[in-house]
């Protein structure tokens, strides 16, 4: 039966579990993604918890003649590095400083465990919210030794996993109630509470459907008829509020680093329509297409859904490169089906670019300058008539996260005859980084020297530099590890490249190199959206 949850919070809440009405504390339940103000330090804990849920059932995953529905209870994992308790109100919220995680592993479960996860919920079954505060703090120490991790780790996948516990006993000598032992629980923020658990239960597990008091004692190096676990509401090291983690990082498996390039070349990293640009998608496209799925929907609810449809489909990308399958370890297809734009960033997104590219790609060092690819020495003329020289192919190499649009000029306008083009001749003043372009010159005009001049606007750089990715690994067993890109900003940058050709020979001089100078940089200012911009600690 049921109790009256207002019992339960009787010293501490004023209101029931479900109550959102405090501004105080940041409850992240329906924003946008967003990355870390700063990456923390390996070694670091933090607390993580789930989003409300929302559908991406509409859009489905082609593998063969099979079309595999999206997950319609997607969630976004929020972490923080602390949290807060405003006892005037009742409510727990993270911390200004929440961001946002991907999955690594599809089929394990989201961290929606603890006392606040049943806040957000509007759990208000007492019995329940005690049993998962209890199941917490047992799965928050998953990781205290290797004997325990593997004795927990038969609950993967379950549907359920119910704890076995003995109610302590009040000073009279009678038991507590449930009402009685969750308020001591959420009083024990100076003292600890010791609780006797009895065993667990894996509610869907016939072979070993149980855990013994003396297993878990066994796997914690403790003895005794009960297994006893400290519950702590600390807002320092709380392991009954919150799913706890640890900070690592970036593994250099080859999956992980192709992960880490995922999610460093999307969204949040990148604002969202940094994000869609990069892949060759649309925003007002995938506007047009989602309110094609969902024509009911008002326009705050579209901007609304075009944020977690996004950010679905590099999560889905993630579990392709990463398992290849989704949470019901159904195998992805390529192709993404019910929206094109999607579709372009899913391909983009899982598009295989080589092991020896992941290898080192966790590794790799960005220049965060511009550089001119030449060809090779007395090949420079690709092309010659009775009127011109055709130099190339050359190339600007950004060294930087992303590097923009690259815009070039010819200095000095005088050098008549001078063109900056294309493969086939047509005139250029921009291309992207990596992208051929060719030098024409008038041979009447005896051309010694080409400045060109090259900035681009809108590069993309860590901030600090070296600022990466990193893991987070879950101290409970039974859920999954998840990853983070990191902070960045926008840097615009100039350089001139200068090359000396012998007006007579039209090859460059020898001895005579190219001059790279870096004339300017500015730093400017996050690359998310305002909505998406992460609180600075």
């Amino acid at each position: 039966m049921k109790k009256n949850i207002i019992k339960l919070i009787t010293v501490f809440f004023v209101s029931m579990l479900f109550a959102f009405g405090v501004d105080a504390l940041s409850r992240p339940v329906n924003d946008a993604a967003r990355v870390p103000s700063r990456i923390p330090e390996p070694g670091s804990k933090l607390y993580a918890t789930v989003q409300d849920v929302f559908d991406f059932s509409k859009i489905k995953f082609k593998n063969g003649n099979e079309e595999i529905s999206g997950y319609d209870s997607m969630r976004k994992i929020v972490f923080s590095e602390g949290f807060e308790f405003d006892d005037q109100n009742g409510v727990f919220g993270v911390k200004d400083d929440w961001f946002t995680a991907y999955c690594l592993d599809g089929r394990l479960k989201y961290p929606e465990n603890g006392f606040y996860f049943n806040q957000i919920t509007g759990n208000t079954d007492v019995d329940s919210v005690v049993e998962d505060m209890i199941k917490t703090a047992i799965l928050n120490q998953s990781n205290s030794s290797q004997a325990m991790y593997d004795l927990l780790k038969q609950a993967r996948g379950s549907l359920g996993l119910k704890v076995l516990y003995k109610k302590p006993q009040k000073p009279d000598g009678t038991e507590m109630t449930n009402d009685e032992l969750g308020t001591q629980m959420l009083r024990s923020s100076e003292t600890p509470i010791e609780i006797e658990v009895e065993g667990l239960v894996i509610v869907d597990n016939k072979t070993n459907p149980r855990i013994t008091a003396e297993e878990l004692n066994n796997a914690a190096g403790t003895t005794g008829t009960t297994f006893k676990i400290s519950v702590s509401s600390s807002v320092k090291d709380s392991n009954i509020i919150f799913n706890r983690y640890t900070t690592n990082s970036l593994d250099t498996t080859l999956n992980y680093n192709r992960a880490l390039w995922m999610i460093e070349h999307s969204y949040p990293t990148l604002s969202l329509e940094d994000s869609l640009t990069a892949a060759g998608a649309d925003y007002d496209n995938l506007k047009i297409e989602i309110k094609a799925l969902h024509n009911t929907a008002t326009d705050e609810e579209i901007t609304k859904l075009i944020e977690n449809y996004v950010y679905s489909t590099v999560q889905y990308a993630i579990w392709k490169v990463n398992d290849g399958v989704d949470y019901n370890g159904k195998t992805l297809g390529n192709e993404l089906v019910g929206s094109e734009e999607l579709n372009k960033l899913y391909k983009y997104l899982i598009e295989d670019k080589g092991n020896t590219f992941y290898a080192t790609y966790g590794n790799s060092a960005y220049t965060e300058e511009l550089s001119l690819v030449k060809p090779n020495t007395k090949k420079e003329i690709y092309e010659e008539t009775n009127d011109i020289y055709k130099y190339g192919p050359y190339k600007v190499n950004g060294g930087f996260l992303e590097t923009g649009k690259i815009y070039l000029s010819v200095k000095d306008s005088d050098k008549n005859g001078v063109k900056l083009v294309d493969k086939e001749g047509n005139t250029i003043s921009e291309l992207n980084s990596g992208e051929e372009f060719y030098v024409l010159t008038n041979k009447k005009s005896k051309i010694a020297n080409v400045t060109i001049e090259a900035s681009a606007p809108d590069a993309k750089i860590f901030t600090p530099t070296g600022n990466r990715g990193r893991i987070y690994y879950a101290n409970s067993v039974i859920t999954q590890n998840v990853i983070t890109g990191g902070k960045i900003e926008t840097k615009a940058v100039n350089a001139n490249f200068e090359l000396l050709f012998n007006p007579s020979t039209g090859v460059e001089n020898v001895g005579m190199l190219f001059i790279v100078t870096l004339i300017a940089f500015t730093i400017g200012y996050l690359v998310l959206n305002h909505k998406n911009q992460p609180v600075e600690l």
